[in-house]
C-alpha cells in the first residue's frame, strides 16, 4: 500500500514540480523580502489566504507589525543582517487585512546580505499565545486566590498548593505538597471522606490549620479529566467559612433574644389590659393606674427595641442622617440622666455627676448622642444595682469625653471583641437577666463615628468599667453660659 524508498533514493531530492506543489499547499508562509526596501518579493499563496493581500501589492511589511512589537522586530533584523547567514526567529503580532485583527506569528528567517534578501517561514501561533494567555491568567487567578485551591492525585497526595492554601492552612508550599490530603482534616471530616469518597460536590467539613486550630470549611471537589475522560485526579477548593458560622450563630442568638424581648412586654400588657376590662373584676382607680403606667412601660420598651432594631438597618443601609447642631455638653447630659433616673431609681443606683467648668460646645446631633448616654447609663444600671454610677465630662485637646463608670464585674478580657459587635452579649445568662438585644453597643459606636469621635472602654482598677466616647469640640463655651446650663439640680454641683 505504501511505496518505500531504496536504500540509493534520497528522500530529499524533491523536483521541482514537488517542491511547487509543497510552496502553494503549505499553510505555512514562505516569503522572500527585498533588504534595502522592506517589501516582500515573493510570497506564497498561504501569505494571501492568511494576510488578505497581494504580496505584490504590499510595502514596507514593517508597516503590518503591530506598533508596540515593530521596534522589537527591526532591531532584531538590523543585528542580525550584521551577522548575516544564520536563522533568526522573531514572534510578533501582524495585521489581517481580511479580519482587521492583529494575528500572532512567529518568524523564522535567514539573511543573506550579499543578495540584499531576507528568506523568511511564518507560522500561525494565534491560538498557542491565546491559550497560553488563558493558561496565565488561570494560574494566576489560582495562585493569588484567596480561597486554597489545592491539587491532589488519586492516592490522595497533595500534587499543588496554591497561596489561598498557605495563607488559610499556615503550610508552606514546600510542606504541603507530597503530603496526604488527610492531615488537613479533622478525625471526623476524614471519616466522613472515607465513607463518600472525593464526590464533586461542595459540603461542609472540619478542616486543621497547621497550629492545630480547626475551623469550618466550605469544600468543593472538581475531577481532573484526561482526553479519555478518565480521573487522573482532583481540584479541592477550600473556603474558611469562620466568620460565616459566627455570624449566622449570633443571628440565630438575636432572633432568640428578639423573640423574648418582644414576647416579655406584650404579655405585661395583654395582662395588664386583661385585668383592667375584666368584667368581674373591680379595681381601685390606684391600682388601675398603676397597671396603666406598667402597660406604658412596656410599651415603652417595645419601641425601644423597634427603634433599634430599625437604627441598625439605617446604619447599614447608610441612611441614618444626623441632624448636627452645637450642644453644650451638661445639657446632653442632663436630658439623659433625666431619661435613665428611674431605671436608676428602680435598681437603686445613683448618679455621681462630675464635670469640667467653661467646657467648650460640641458638633451633635441632640437625640442621637442622648441615645448614646442613655444606652450607656442604662447598661451601667443593670450591672451597678444599689451603687452608684459615676458620669463625668472633661475637655481633652479639641475633643469632649464623655464617660460612665459603673462598679459591676467588668469585662473578661476573652470577651471585649464581642462589645461592639452587632447581636453579641458577653454572656448569654445575662442576656436572659438583663435584658437587651445585643445591637445597642453596635449602635452607639456607629452613632459616635459617624460624629468624627471615637468609643471604647476600660476596667476599673478596682471594681467595674469605664465606657467613654469622644465628640468633636464646635467653638468655646462662655463662662457664664457654661454655669448657667448647670441649673439642672443633677449637675448643680458637680463642677469639679
Amino acid at each position: 500500500m505504501y511505496a518505500t524508498l531504496s536504500k540509493d533514493e534520497d528522500c530529499f531530492d524533491f523536483s521541482a514540480d514537488e517542491l511547487r506543489m509543497l510552496f502553494n499547499e503549505s499553510v505555512d508562509i514562505f516569503t522572500i523580502t527585498d533588504l534595502q526596501t522592506r517589501k516582500l518579493l515573493k510570497a506564497n499563496p498561504a501569505h494571501t489566504k492568511l494576510f488578505g493581500h497581494e504580496s505584490r501589492n504590499a510595502d514596507d511589511f514593517a508597516q503590518w507589525i503591530h506598533p508596540d512589537d515593530r521596534d522589537y522586530v527591526l532591531e532584531k533584523l538590523r543585528k542580525d543582517s550584521i551577522v548575516g547567514n544564520h536563522i533568526s526567529i522573531v514572534e510578533c503580532r501582524c495585521l489581517s487585512v481580511k479580519t482587521g485583527e492583529y494575528i500572532w506569528m512567529q518568524w523564522r528567517s535567514t539573511i543573506v546580505p550579499e543578495e540584499g534578501r531576507m528568506y523568511s517561514i511564518g507560522r500561525n501561533i494565534h491560538a498557542q499565545k491565546e491559550a497560553q494567555l488563558r493558561s496565565a491568567q488561570l494560574a494566576s487567578l489560582v495562585e493569588f486566590s484567596a480561597e486554597a485551591i489545592i491539587g491532589v492525585g488519586l492516592d490522595k497526595v497533595i500534587r499543588t498548593w496554591n497561596r489561598g492554601a498557605s495563607s488559610i492552612f499556615g503550610f508552606s508550599q514546600e510542606e504541603a505538597e507530597g503530603a496526604g490530603l488527610a492531615e488537613l482534616f479533622t478525625a471526623e471530616s476524614n471519616r466522613k471522606l472515607v465513607k463518600d469518597g472525593l464526590q464533586c460536590q461542595e459540603t461542609e467539613l472540619e478542616c486543621v490549620r497547621k497550629n492545630g486550630q480547626s475551623f469550618f470549611a466550605s469544600v468543593t471537589v472538581s475531577d481532573v479529566l484526561d482526553h479519555h475522560q478518565k480521573s487522573t485526579g482532583y481540584v479541592i477548593t477550600i473556603r474558611d467559612i469562620t466568620e460565616r458560622k459566627q455570624v449566622e450563630k449570633r443571628v440565630k442568638e438575636f432572633y432568640s433574644t428578639v423573640s423574648h424581648e418582644l414576647r416579655t412586654p406584650l404579655t405585661s400588657i395583654l395582662g395588664t389590659l386583661s385585668l383592667i376590662s375584666a368584667e368581674h373584676l373591680t379595681l381601685p382607680p390606684e391600682l388601675t393606674n398603676e397597671l396603666i403606667e406598667i402597660a406604658k412601660e412596656s410599651c415603652h420598651r417595645l419601641v425601644r427595641l423597634i427603634n433599634e432594631i430599625l437604627d441598625i438597618q439605617k446604619i447599614e443601609s447608610g441612611k441614618l442622617e444626623l441632624a448636627i447642631t452645637e450642644n453644650c455638653p451638661v445639657e446632653l447630659m442632663n436630658k439623659a440622666m433625666n431619661e435613665t433616673t428611674a431605671m436608676a431609681e428602680d435598681r437603686g443606683a445613683t448618679f455621681r455627676p462630675r464635670c469640667q467648668s467653661n467646657l467648650p460646645k460640641v458638633q451633635a446631633d441632640t437625640d442621637k448622642i442622648v441615645q448614646v448616654l442613655t444606652n450607656l447609663i442604662s447598661n451601667a444600671t443593670k450591672f451597678s444595682e444599689s451603687k452608684p454610677i459615676d458620669l463625668s465630662i472633661e475637655c481633652t485637646k479639641n475633643e469632649v469625653c464623655f464617660s460612665v463608670r459603673d462598679q459591676g464585674p467588668g469585662i473578661p478580657e476573652n470577651q471585649s471583641h464581642k462589645l461592639f459587635g452587632k447581636f453579641q452579649q458577653i454572656d448569654s445568662s445575662d442576656s436572659r437577666k438583663y435584658g437587651g438585644t445585643g445591637l445597642g453597643l453596635a449602635i452607639c459606636r456607629n452613632i459616635v463615628e459617624l460624629h468624627g469621635g471615637s468609643i471604647g472602654y476600660r476596667n476599673n482598677d478596682d471594681r467595674g468599667c469605664t465606657f467613654w466616647f469622644t465628640l468633636p469640640c464646635a467653638s468655646p463655651l462662655d463662662r457664664t453660659t457654661a454655669e448657667s446650663s448647670l441649673a439642672n439640680p443633677l449637675l448643680q454641683h458637680a463642677i469639679s
